[in-house]
């Protein structure tokens, strides 16, 4: 079974702002579209993660299993994102240097003065 980083993101999201409706300002997305996220994660789970009641929400025990899992996939997600990330643009800076030096070796032989280094 593969969880779908968006729920857990939803998941993790609404524990930490303690609601459905802070966690949808949070996540740029309506009270709605967080619930029903939920409702597919712990769809998906087989198991309550949340107990709701109209003025509070907690965690089921299998909730805090799960967000201890949630928060270490996503935190390996995030930290392998910056790791390429910031790999993808030193390549590419590589590359732009790689281009400047052939373009200033092109135009000190006259060979193609349209090549532009800015």
């Amino acid at each position: 079974m593969d969880f779908d980083p968006v729920l857990l993101r939803a998941f993790v999201a609404v524990k930490e702002a303690g609601g459905f409706t802070r966690a949808a300002q949070r996540l740029h997305l309506t009270q709605s579209a967080v619930s029903h996220q939920i409702r597919r994660l712990e769809e998906q789970v087989g198991r309550p993660l949340l107990c709701r009641t109209t003025r509070t929400l907690t965690l089921t025990e299998d909730g805090n299993d799960f967000l201890r899992y949630a928060e270490q996939i996503l935190a390996s997600l995030d930290e392998l994102n910056h790791r390429f990330r910031e790999w993808c643009a030193l390549g590419y800076q590589r590359r732009l240097w790689a281009s400047a030096c052939r373009c200033s070796y092109l135009n000190s032989l006259g060979s193609f003065p349209q090549c532009d280094l800015t």
